[in-house]
């Protein structure tokens, strides 16, 4: 199963009763919103959607998703796909409990997990090209991957080194406009508020 958290937002008086204010998605933290859920099958067929109040942050719900999923379907067993906003430490404990019988896929910020930027990363095993990279604009993406096992948790890392150079690019003009600020003085790097 996949799953994903999108927000959509009240205008005018709508959302007063239902609708909180929270990190919006659309940029509106203005107006009153819903946090709406969708679970897809592998074959991308919905299998049901969810509504929290706006204020839900997405860590809070992965679980009632997995457990509503195996009791309103009797499943013994899923894997739920999600991405990096529904990870915590808790969140993969409770995953990971034995009653919930849940296998489970999850995006991770690389270098804010500590296994993740201490071991995976740091793991010399070579990327093996799935996507070479592109020869017209149309072709999907370059894409590397390899797998790394840390003891019973199987990491994939992706490698796309097309937004590789285009990130190195948008830090080093960040970093070159820092540093034009920082020539005109370092007052001129605090904003008035």
């Amino acid at each position: 199963m996949f799953f994903d958290t999108t927000s959509i937002y009240f205008e005018g008086r709508g959302g007063e009763e239902l609708g909180q204010f929270g990190k919006s998605k659309d940029h509106r933290p203005d107006r009153h919103q819903m946090i709406v859920g969708a679970v897809l099958d592998h074959e991308e067929r919905p299998i049901c959607s969810e509504l929290w109040p706006g204020n839900t942050t997405d860590v809070k719900t992965l679980l009632p998703v997995v457990d509503r999923l195996r009791s309103r379907f009797a499943l013994d067993e899923l894997c739920i796909v999600g991405d990096r906003g529904m990870i915590s430490a808790e969140t993969i404990r409770e995953l990971q409990h034995e009653d919930r019988r849940c296998h489970y896929i999850l995006g991770a910020h690389m270098r804010r997990v500590n296994e993740v930027s201490e071991v995976v990363l740091a793991d010399p095993a070579p990327f093996e090209v799935v996507r070479s990279p592109r020869q017209t604009s149309k072709d999907p993406a370059p894409l590397q991957v390899k797998e790394v096992r840390v003891e019973a948790r199987r990491h994939v890392v992706c490698y796309n080194p097309e937004q590789a150079k285009k990130d190195r690019a948008d830090r080093e003009a960040i970093l070159a406009g820092l540093d034009e600020q920082l020539r005109c003085g370092d007052k001129s790097l605090v904003g008035n508020e």
